[in-house]
């Protein structure tokens, strides 16, 4: 047998029993790894200083810290055996990992210094599970676990590995880290969003551990609201390039950095300024025959211009259900054009994620399902004659995973389309035919909304042309600056 493979077991075994083992408590304990002296692959500059930095943070913040850089496959055997002693009677554990890492098959490996990754057998010998150091942490229910995986750069030992691998298996390979779902009182947070490759900075630490470095010992600050604050700095500072990502289930607040008495945890930034909450419900909402969705509106937004609007629409609704009761209004609705493909009616307000330039990203519920989204307002409207008035329209790209629906690209129009019309989205020298009805418009080959897509990413600009029920052509001009960005941020939100 293998001798790695022999004692990958034994280590598991040793994990579990040091875990069960009772001792003198420590109350918070940690692991920092860091690695960068690569053998077999680029060596990466920072690593070390993050893990240092770290460990040097986390003692400040009264954690008992097992801390280790440029680790071999046996060094980092014996800091997690070291680590599973400290970690017996905590009552918080912290793992941060900085240097490669790798996915397959959906699961996430740490790379020691002297990993070799040349065939699928290497992978169990050569790497360090994730998985399965989050499942030791979380071996008691009542401690609280929080996860830094600054493991996401640009990694070549995955390519040389893919390579090794037969062509069915080689696409279970994936760039940077694979989304990893928290258990019971447990956050994790990658430097950057699944399936994306982290900056491993110019300065001393990676734009991620400095920012965490940064705020984590913020007296008085939610772990939650540090990690917004990460999140915002490194996407500022990266120009939306690297996003991190955080999946949490946490019972109660965790405060890492014990502030003065009577201290409390900082409000978050505001979100970046957009379109008023109650313009975006009500884009939506106007043309709604559900008279409870309209009464939540009234309900959610007591103050809007549009309450008028929301009641005389409740009172024609009415009115419209009383005269259906006659015999003679029985006639049956007429059937949409495509019933795979529907305008939004949001029933709840929609939040704002963040502002990227022209589009935001937003997440709200459509009928008490999920959605998230890009949105913005066109730049400007060419309108024929030019004594109409309208009401805003938008360009929204939405996400709805319970419906499998991923980047379905739709128009809510300011004044009715006539159906049918040959409404076209111009970007470059493309041209997609779109179908219309009533207050919106979609792509009328579904197969085409991915080219439709990747379109608006490459390109600043595109033009949406319709004709109105009442004959009146419009353009309406859209600016596609922060649209990639925006696109992320709601799938990141949806994923």
């Amino acid at each position: 047998m293998h001798p790695r493979i022999a004692s990958v077991g034994y280590c598991l075994f040793v994990l579990a029993m040091l875990v069960a083992s009772t001792a003198q408590a420590q109350e918070r304990v940690a692991l920092v790894i860091g690695n960068g002296a690569y053998q077999s692959a680029s060596r990466l500059p920072n690593p070390s200083n993050d893990a240092a930095d770290m460990a040097s943070a986390l003692r400040a913040l009264d954690f008992t810290v097992v801390v280790a850089t440029d680790v071999d496959k046996g060094a980092f055997d014996r800091k997690l055996r070291e680590f599973a002693h400290a970690l017996r009677t905590a009552r918080t554990a912290v793992f941060f990992y900085a240097g490669h890492g790798i996915q397959v098959a959906g699961k996430n490996y740490a790379i020691p210094v002297d990993a070799k990754l040349e065939t699928a057998a290497d992978l169990q010998v050569e790497t360090v599970d994730i998985d399965q150091i989050v499942a030791v942490m979380q071996s008691d229910e009542n401690r609280v676990n929080l996860v830094f995986l600054d493991a996401c750069r640009d990694n070549p030992l995955t390519r040389s590995f893919a390579r090794g691998l037969p062509a069915t298996r080689a696409s279970s390979v994936g760039a940077g880290l694979s989304a990893l779902e928290a258990g019971r009182g447990t956050l994790i947070a990658f430097s950057t969003a699944p399936n994306k490759v982290a900056l491993d900075g110019s300065g001393r630490n990676s734009p991620f551990t400095q920012a965490l470095l940064k705020h984590i010992r913020t007296p008085g600050l939610d772990i939650a609201f540090v990690m917004r604050r990460v999140t915002a700095e490194v996407e500022t500072g990266s120009g939306g390039k690297q996003v991190p990502w955080m999946h949490a289930s946490l019972t109660t607040d965790v405060v890492l950095a014990r502030g003065p008495a009577g201290t409390s945890a900082a409000a978050p930034p505001a979100p970046p300024s957009g379109p008023a909450a109650d313009e975006i419900a009500w884009s939506f909402l106007k043309d709604s025959k559900d008279s409870a969705q309209l009464q939540r509106f009234l309900d959610r937004f007591p103050t809007s211009a549009r309450r008028p609007e929301a009641a005389a629409r409740i009172a024609a609704l009415r009115d419209e259900a009383a005269r259906a009761s006659l015999p003679a209004n029985n006639a049956p609705a007429p059937a949409k054009p495509n019933a795979g493909s529907q305008q939004a009616a949001l029933t709840a307000a929609p939040t704002m994620l963040a502002q990227y330039e022209k589009w935001g990203a937003y997440v709200g519920a459509e009928n008490g399902i999920k959605v998230c989204y890009a949105l913005s307002r066109p730049d400007r409207s060419d309108i024929t004659p030019r004594n109409v008035v309208r009401d805003p329209t938008f360009m929204m790209v939405a996400n709805r995973p319970a419906k499998g629906i991923m980047q379905e690209v739709s128009i809510i129009f300011g004044y009715p389309f006539k159906p049918d019309t040959d409404a076209t989205v111009e970007i470059g020298s493309s041209s997609f035919p779109m179908y219309t009805r009533d207050q919106g418009g979609w792509i009328k080959n579904p197969a085409e909304e991915a080219r439709l897509i990747e379109a608006m990413n490459k390109d600043s600009k595109l033009v949406v042309k319709g004709t109105s029920a009442r004959g009146v052509q419009v353009a309406d001009y859209y600016s596609l600056r922060g649209l990639s960005r925006a696109l992320d941020r709601a799938a990141q939100e949806c994923r």
